[in-house]
């Protein structure tokens, strides 16, 4: 298992990937070009308490170890319970921006301008994240995690000043290896998906992980500034230690006694068991999501990729680990 520091590390500004997107993406094999520090979530938040987070939002590539983040952050008593993925808001904002892409033809006879657009579906998101919010009332911070939202953390965090954003990152070989395994059961059961359309196309499939991460690394330092980046091989191996500079970024307070907590352990599987019926979302499911904190997917990707596949990754996600180190 390669060693790993602080679960919060600084990344670095670099230049947009290129993408080609639906079947393929091919990343730029020289992508980091300009080095800036991003001080991450191992500083305490500068805003008063008044101005503590309403929303933690979680993202990262898929496989990544979102909801075991959000499972541990949940255990807070001041957050909400754990809850099923935010597909809605990841879903609202691919509309949003495909529509953006396609003002002139589609929206100039209904909005004044793009800015107005963006402004009224600020203010639907705002509206929606207020209704859950309430919802889930005393919960003072509500945490929502999709891997889909990554891709617009930087639109979010925009629109949601009172938002802190958290990004995990996962060994891309593992991650990779991951993805295999969920494209090979969405065929088995007949699923047709973009994992399955993927295959074992390592290039392909290294891209789509790099998808995750481009548009929020290659976005603006202020930006940047508002995102805590989280080593899941960290997260499992000394929970308690990577939590406790996520939980101050976050403003909110983890107890040890959450760790190994029976009661959040049945939260779960009361919030996750609908998803492990269904054919598409079940191929996502792990039986880890009903245990306490295992590092035992801590670097088994040499069981499911060939050597020759272990290398094609290396080699395709070349610039991203040299922003975080795995090899």
């Amino acid at each position: 298992m390669p060693r790993v520091g602080r679960c919060l590390v600084s990344v670095t500004l670099v230049t947009p990937w290129l993408f080609r997107i639906r079947s393929r993406w091919v990343p730029n094999r020289r992508f980091p070009d300009t080095l800036k520090s991003l001080p991450m979530a191992e500083q305490a938040p500068s805003e008063s308490s008044s101005n503590t987070p309403l929303f933690v939002l979680i993202g990262g590539s898929m496989r990544s170890g979102t909801t075991l983040l959000q499972k541990l952050l949940c255990a807070a008593p001041t957050t909400n319970p754990v809850i099923g993925e935010c597909k809605y808001i990841a879903d609202q904002m691919q509309v949003f921006s495909k529509n953006l892409q396609n003002f002139e033809l589609h929206l100039k006879d209904y909005f004044s301008s793009p800015e107005e657009f963006k402004q009224y579906n600020a203010e639907q998101l705002r509206y929606f994240l207020h209704m859950v919010h309430t919802r889930y009332t005393p919960a003072e911070v509500l945490v929502l995690k999709n891997p889909e939202l990554t891709r617009f953390f930087p639109e979010l965090s925009e629109w949601l000043p009172r938002a802190t954003f958290l990004l995990t990152v996962r060994d891309p070989r593992d991650t990779v290896a991951s993805m295999v395994e969920v494209g090979e059961k969405h065929r088995a059961e007949g699923q047709s998906s973009q994992l399955t359309t993927l295959g074992r196309n390592m290039a392909a499939l290294s891209g789509y992980y790099l998808s995750y991460y481009a548009p929020l690394f290659s976005s603006p330092e202020p930006t940047r500034q508002k995102v805590g980046l989280v080593r899941y091989e960290q997260l499992v191996t000394d929970p308690q230690a990577a939590l406790a500079p996520v939980a101050q970024h976050c403003g909110i307070s983890i107890p040890a006694e959450a760790f190994g907590n029976e009661a959040l352990e049945q939260q779960s599987m009361e919030a996750w068991n609908r998803y492990r019926e269904d054919k598409y979302t079940g191929a996502f499911w792990s039986p880890l999501y009903h245990q306490g904190v295992s590092d035992s997917r801590v670097g088994r990707f040499s069981e499911t990729l060939t050597e020759e596949e272990v290398e094609a990754v290396q080699e395709h996600c070349t610039s991203f680990n040299q922003i975080v180190k795995y090899w």
